[in-house]
């Protein structure tokens, strides 16, 4: 059996301890512990000769605890909230970019101005399973979302998406205006999934 070690042990705190920024309302970081250490006794067995020897910063260790431990946090949240984990919806890139021009506006809401409702979600009975539950996450989302990000986000979506406009603006090329948007929604998604965003797995290496 692989045992802790204090750099490996470090490495679980800090995993868990942003797992628990983000769940804090429904469960205690000393029980986000205990399952972090569940995974490494138990299923992390067969993965960590792999994980503790491919790179340096232990990425996907880092990543394979935190969804343990997120799917943890997420069943206590679930508990306390009344519904059932599988119920929320999973956040697609689709998903977000239909959302996003309301998002953006400070006072947009589904159906008002010259917006139309976006992507209607399959059911999130966590929210409601309404367009406005998206549009609400989706602003959470935004707040984890560095400022340069957003003001590219909002240059996008005042084009319309026209990437040579864009383009123009920020005198760069269009396909690298397209990758970037494409990269920004990928973290915004996972964010919203309850998965690591490079900012997060940054702050545990």
């Amino acid at each position: 059996m692989i045992t802790l070690t204090p750099e490996t042990a470090e490495i679980v705190r800090r995993t868990v301890v942003d797992v628990h920024r983000r769940w804090s309302e429904f469960v205690s970081l000393e029980d986000l512990e205990s399952e972090a250490y569940v995974w490494w006794h138990g299923p992390g067995q067969q993965y960590l000769e792999t994980y503790l020897t491919e790179d340096e910063n232990h990425v996907r260790l880092r990543r394979s605890i935190w969804r343990w431990c997120a799917r943890f946090a997420e069943q206590e949240k679930a508990q306390k909230s009344g519904y059932q984990p599988g119920d929320q919806l999973n956040y697609t890139p689709a998903v977000v970019v239909g959302i996003l021009p309301i998002a953006l506006d400070p006072d947009g809401v589904p159906g008002g101005g010259q917006h139309h409702e976006g992507p209607s979600p399959k059911g999130n009975l966590a929210e409601g399973g309404t367009v406005l539950a998206v549009l609400m996450d989706v602003r959470r989302a935004l707040d984890y979302t560095p400022e340069e990000d957003i003001q590219f986000l909002s240059l996008v979506a005042d084009f319309h998406g026209d990437w040579d406009r864009v383009a123009t603006y920020t005198q760069t090329l269009p396909d690298s205006c397209r990758r970037r948007h494409a990269r920004v929604i990928q973290r915004m998604c996972r964010w919203l999934n309850g998965m690591p965003t490079d900012r997060e797995e940054r702050k545990t290496a």
